[in-house]
């Protein structure tokens, strides 16, 4: 019982610690809160070296920490990869040497703190529940309470939130976890240090949405533990050679690449990409909840659209399907492409420029947008255009 209530405790008190490292001082404290979380990380770990935990022995921790290095090597080549595809942005850090500094130093060193305290929570004699609440606690880190609240109000909002930052937390957290756990404070360290410290130190970053960021830390974190935990199963644990084969990463290496050609799929990094039809603009030759597989086009290359293409364009905030029927050339040559849905009377008010179109339809997928389209209708709100006039 003893033991239950010292947890408890401790829980409590590292709970309270993330919330105000993440949520109070910033606010109170703008100028100097990184000095201040420091310093709460730092009194936090000491308390705890005080106290009598037993240190597990963890074996063949430097294969561990290996594996993990490289794969997280490879995740950085991959990311930056993204940007040559799609795009830098500039780093909202301040990247002056100065700042640098200050960041790798006190922000790193606070993180490093944190993983230390988590390694002795974890190699306390724990049950199942206790890991839940250490997973729960410290993914609290990455987490800031007011954007959550303010994220409630919309649900496409909260869904990003929930997908691109609480979703992400919760594994990065489960992964650090389940490495204090199997390689101690060491493993977790070569993972972290280098997962974090690129933001602060790179002046530019890819470009990329909350989809593509969710997606990448999802599979980094899926693909770390299956080759930690091979590791662990097949060196550690020493099991049967027959259980050994099915712990075996390689075997899942077919459903991650699956996994990274669709999320690529999806996001629309390859030439083609899957839009969903929301309306029945274009009834009979595709309806609501079927799907288009969309092809890129070359916009310094307008002849190449044809009258009867049928052509994803953008309008204000829309995106619109519709079939080009006609096309027009101004006496400076700018095409202008007339639009209309063909369940429609009559034709789209506006001509359609090149520099609004993204794409033309190629292939027709019935049924499968369904999901999508039941989203925007019972969570959005977004009803059916039948037709227009």
């Amino acid at each position: 019982m003893e033991r239950k209530v010292n947890n408890k405790m401790i829980y409590l008190i590292v709970l309270v610690i993330s919330i105000l490292s993440v949520n109070i001082i910033p606010r109170l404290f703008p100028d100097s809160y990184r000095i201040i979380v420091f310093g709460i990380w730092f009194i936090a770990f000491l308390i705890s070296k005080s106290r009598q935990i037993k240190i597990l022995n963890h074996k063949n921790q430097k294969e561990k920490m290996i594996y993990a290095l490289l794969i997280v090597i490879a995740y950085y080549i991959i990311y930056f990869a993204l940007g040559i595809m799609i795009g830098f942005s500039i780093n909202p850090y301040p990247t002056d040497i100065i700042s640098i500094i200050k960041n790798v130093v006190l922000v790193m060193g606070a993180r490093c703190l944190q993983e230390f305290l988590r390694a002795r929570l974890v190699n306390r004699k724990n049950k199942k529940l206790d890991y839940v609440i250490i997973i729960i606690i410290f993914a609290m880190l990455d987490l800031n309470i007011r954007s959550m609240v303010s994220s409630a109000n919309n649900v496409t909002d909260f869904i990003e939130y929930f997908s691109g930052t609480i979703l992400t937390a919760i594994a990065r957290s489960s992964l650090l976890t389940y490495f204090a756990r199997v390689g101690g404070v060491n493993l977790s360290l070569i993972f972290s240090i280098p997962y974090y410290i690129i933001e602060f130190i790179s002046p530019i970053l890819p470009k990329l949405d909350w989809f593509v960021l969710c997606a990448k830390d999802l599979l980094l974190c899926l693909t770390l533990y299956l080759f930690i935990n091979n590791v662990q199963v097949t060196r550690t644990l020493r099991i049967s050679k027959r259980d050994s084969k099915s712990s075996n990463p390689a075997h899942s290496i077919p459903i991650v690449i699956i996994l990274v050609l669709f999320v690529s799929f999806m996001v629309g990094l390859f030439e083609y990409k899957p839009i969903a039809v929301m309306s029945y603009s274009m009834y009979p030759e595709f309806s609501r909840g079927d799907v288009l597989i969309v092809k890129e086009i070359d916009q310094g290359k307008p002849g190449a659209i044809k009258v009867g293409d049928i052509i994803q364009y953008q309008l204000g905030s829309q995106f619109i399907v519709h079939r080009v029927v006609e096309i027009k050339i101004d006496y400076l040559g700018n095409f202008k492409f007339i639009t209309k849905g063909d369940n429609n009377k009559s034709n789209d008010a506006k001509p359609v420029e090149i520099s609004q179109i993204h794409g033309v339809a190629k292939f027709i997928v019935p049924y499968v947008g369904y999901p999508s389209v039941w989203f925007s209708q019972f969570l959005l709100n977004k009803q059916p255009v039948v037709h227009t006039e």
